[in-house]
């Protein structure tokens, strides 16, 4: 009970919304359900309540009587409403990309340029150019001070967002370079391409570390998990495959997708991994058994672009029938569709506080959403 008490003071004192370690500590401690549903109720919650979350509680041994409370303490949803129209590009807007602080969005187009806006005020910041052929993905690095840029012309390009000067050119052996992404630490950049591999790089040197084979179509999306352990390939073969980034090892593949992959997601707390495809469905995949959690349908056409919320409860959508929709991960309830594109979707992003979702499309245009705030 000494123990118990003492627990429970420390965390009285930071009086700070209970994590879900915090819960399961309490549970096995032997802390009275009434004055454990006291404390969730002062406290709150800092953690998405996903069905997997809830079940991994009360197995813990929180009380029923908690974990109703917990689940009534899940924020309301706040829809999104426009905020603007960013219009300069001369071609389609194949993908978009926000700076970690949130300040900056970036835009690949047709038009073989880049493009800086400000979140804020909407401002094109500065144009970058330097590539042959259509800019297919953009990622910055996760200090963001590198933006990285791939598409056509076998190139990946590095720029300093904040001058605006190509650092780098790596030159690649993939016939398109359809996707890069930079591992959390941001030593390493990967790119997925028209030559069925996945290839790494070490971002300092350009050196290149080692390539990823199995697919028996075009990589067509890729992403680091949070951790940076495993790396995701989405593909044209149907398949998603998982793959240990230390040793380049095969870890597993999903099969599900009636068509294309055309998009892969980890939520941020790498528990879940989200495909979009071409046979107009979404599936969110369990990451440690690989097990199917559920299919979300509900567009009219292929899903080109996904992307989590930061907090995970959300997960927008771009189709190519022209919307973006919004789901509830934890029920998979369709909680918003976004209307005002009058061209395909190409590619979604959030910023990284959840208050802006960024879409692209080959009406040419970026629109930025503004969440409603209470």
């Amino acid at each position: 009970m000494l123990a118990t008490l003492g627990g429970l003071s420390r965390l009285a004192a930071q009086q700070k919304p209970y994590t879900v370690e915090d819960l399961k500590r309490l549970a096995q401690d032997g802390v009275p359900e009434k004055r454990l549903l006291d404390l969730v109720k002062q406290r709150g919650i800092e953690f998405t309540t996903t069905p997997e979350v809830l079940e991994e509680l009360r197995r813990s041994g929180v009380p029923l009587s908690v974990l109703g409370e917990i689940r009534e303490l899940t924020p309301p949803y706040r829809p999104y409403t426009l905020k603007q129209t960013l219009s300069a590009h001369q071609g389609e807007v194949r993908s978009v990309a926000f700076s970690p602080d949130g300040r900056l969005l970036a835009s690949g187009s047709k038009d073989e340029t880049i493009k800086l806006w400000d979140v804020a005020s909407g401002a094109l910041k500065q144009t970058l150019t330097g590539h042959e052929g259509v800019v297919f993905s953009v990622a910055f690095s996760p200090d963001g001070r590198l933006l990285a840029s791939g598409g056509g012309g076998r190139t990946i390009k590095l720029w300093d967002v904040a001058s605006g000067a190509l650092k780098q050119t790596v030159r690649v052996w993939q016939i398109l370079v359809s996707s890069i992404a930079f591992s959390p630490d941001g030593r390493h950049q990967a790119s997925g391409g028209w030559d069925n591999t996945i290839k790494l790089w070490n971002v300092a040197t350009a050196e290149f570390k080692q390539e990823l084979s199995g697919h028996q179509e075009q990589v067509s999306s890729i992403a680091f998990s949070p951790d940076g352990r495993l790396l995701a390939s989405g593909s044209h073969d149907n398949t998603i495959k998982l793959w240990d980034v230390a040793s380049g090892k095969l870890k597993q593949t999903l099969s599900g997708h009636q068509e294309w992959v055309t998009s892969i997601a980890f939520s941020p707390d790498g528990r879940l991994l989200a495909s979009g495809s071409w046979d107009d469905t979404i599936k969110l995949w369990d990451v440690a058994s690989g097990a199917l959690k559920q299919t979300l349908s509900g567009h009219q056409n292929s899903v080109e672009s996904i992307a989590f919320s930061p907090d995970g409860r959300l997960l927008a959508a771009g189709s190519l029938d022209q919307t973006i929709k919004l789901w509830e991960v934890a029920s998979g309830t369709l909680k918003q569709t976004l209307t005002g594109h009058r061209g395909f979707v190409y590619s979604v992003a959030f910023t990284p506080d959840g208050r802006f979702l960024a879409s692209s499309s080959d009406d040419d245009t970026v629109k930025l959403w503004r969440r409603v705030e209470d």
